[in-house]
C-alpha cells in the first residue's frame, strides 16, 4: 500500500465553492447605493435627530435635521416609510429612491443628520413634485443648518 496511488483512495473531491460576490450593477449603469456611512442606520441616531431637531414639513414629508456634535465626516441620511403611509411596497421603494437621489446630488456641508418621514400626501404623487418637495426641504434645512456660527 506505500506505493499506491493517492487519488485512488481518496473520496471524489468537488471543487471548493467560491464566496459569493457582491452583486454588479447591470452593464451601463454605475452602483448608486448610498454608502453606509452617509446612512443612519441605528434607532439611537434617528432618536438624536428627533431630539432637537430642526424640521421642515408638507403634506409629503417631514423633514428633521441636526448637527452632530462631531462635525466631521459627510451628512447622513434616514428614512421613515411606512407601510401606513404608502400600503404597497413598490411606492415605498420608489418614495425611497426619489430621496436618496436628492440627497446624493445635494452638495451638504459636513457634519448634519437628516431624517425624512414619509406622510400620507405621497400616495398617488408624481414623481416631479415628490422631488421638488424633497430637493426644496434640503436646501431649506441645509442654508438653516450650514450658516449658524459654528458652521462657517
Amino acid at each position: 500500500m506505500h506505493g499506491a496511488d493517492p487519488a485512488a483512495k481518496a473520496p471524489d473531491r468537488q471543487p471548493t465553492p467560491q464566496a459569493p460576490q457582491a452583486p454588479q450593477a447591470p452593464q451601463g449603469r454605475t452602483d448608486e447605493r448610498l454608502p453606509r456611512h452617509q446612512r443612519l442606520l441605528h434607532a439611537e441616531a434617528f432618536q438624536r435627530v428627533f431630539a432637537r431637531a430642526t424640521r421642515s414639513s408638507d403634506a409629503y414629508f417631514s423633514v428633521a435635521a441636526r448637527p452632530r456634535e462631531t462635525p466631521h465626516g459627510p451628512a447622513r441620511l434616514g428614512l421613515a416609510v411606512s407601510r401606513k403611509a404608502l400600503p404597497r411596497a413598490v411606492h415605498r421603494n420608489r418614495v425611497k429612491r426619489i430621496v436618496r437621489e436628492s440627497f446624493r446630488r445635494l452638495h451638504c456641508c459636513d457634519g448634519i443628520d437628516f431624517v425624512v418621514v414619509a406622510r400620507h400626501g405621497l400616495r398617488g404623487a408624481d414623481n416631479a413634485p415628490v422631488r421638488r418637495s424633497i430637493e426644496a426641504h434640503l436646501a431649506l434645512l441645509m442654508e438653516r443648518l450650514c450658516t449658524e456660527p459654528h458652521r462657517r
